[in-house]
């Protein structure tokens, strides 16, 4: 599995993986935004990496950067490669470029009732830090100094 920057070229494939990543928790009923929108303006505007094996894309995460923290605006692994390390390595990616950045630590906001994924970050080393009614705010700090 290879980890690389997204192309233009690689927002429809993207975006039908995102689709997949999400379809059984909106088949589930859980109220999620659209995390489909703005894939190819994400891949122009800001880091989007993906995890890439024999050319079909397993993976992708985009991130924001917002004063000192990474905001991870979305994270989706394609259900056919769960288990396969293509969420923790895409998360590993993003840590070691935020570290880089001089980033104090990473921040994200998913469902509550997402049981499996939240209990991921955790295992990642990933804290509560807040809560909005179903929406479960989330961080990782990779450093106690200001940078």
């Amino acid at each position: 599995m290879e980890i690389r920057r997204a192309k233009m070229t690689d927002a429809a494939a993207l975006t039908d993986v995102v689709r997949a990543a999400y379809a059984p928790f909106r088949e589930a009923g859980l109220n999620l935004p659209d995390v489909e929108a703005g894939i190819d303006d994400a891949i122009v505007e800001t880091p989007v990496w993906l995890a890439v094996e024999q050319d079909v894309i397993l993976g992708g995460v985009i991130v924001r950067q917002s004063d000192t923290m990474i905001q991870v605006e979305n994270l989706a692994v394609h259900p056919g490669a769960s288990g396969r390390g293509v969420g923790k390595g895409l998360l590993q990616t993003v840590e070691d470029w935020a570290r880089e950045q001089g980033a104090r630590g990473l921040q994200l906001a998913t469902h509550a009732d997402m049981a499996g994924t939240v209990a991921f970050y955790r295992r990642l080393g990933w804290r509560e830090v807040g809560r909005e009614g179903a929406k479960l705010y989330l961080a990782k700090i990779l450093t106690e100094n200001e940078p």
